[in-house]
């Protein structure tokens, strides 16, 4: 669903990807902090799935937790929620 978010509002990419480290930065601070790092696993977030897109807008409304939809205005959060249910 980022991708609809990102779509509509290209500014919410750069937010997003500044909230993610990059793994060589985090490497050297770990190994200059005496860390020995011996591998590194990457994993996905697992994202929530919906019974029906009514209980996905209503959490996309209600902006919770760290969301990067606080960056956007009500009006452009609705609007990304009735571009979202257009498609």
């Amino acid at each position: 669903m980022r991708g609809y978010w990102f779509e509509k509002y290209p500014r919410l990419r750069q937010l997003e990807a500044g909230r993610r480290h990059d793994a060589a930065a985090i490497r050297k601070a770990l190994e200059a902090s005496g860390f020995s790092v011996v591998e590194e696993t990457q994993v996905w977030e697992v994202r929530k799935s919906y019974a029906s897109y009514s209980y996905y807008r209503k959490e996309l409304l209600s902006r919770k937790g760290r969301s990067i939809l606080h960056e956007l205005s009500d009006a452009e959060l609705q609007d990304l929620a009735d571009a979202i249910a257009a498609d």
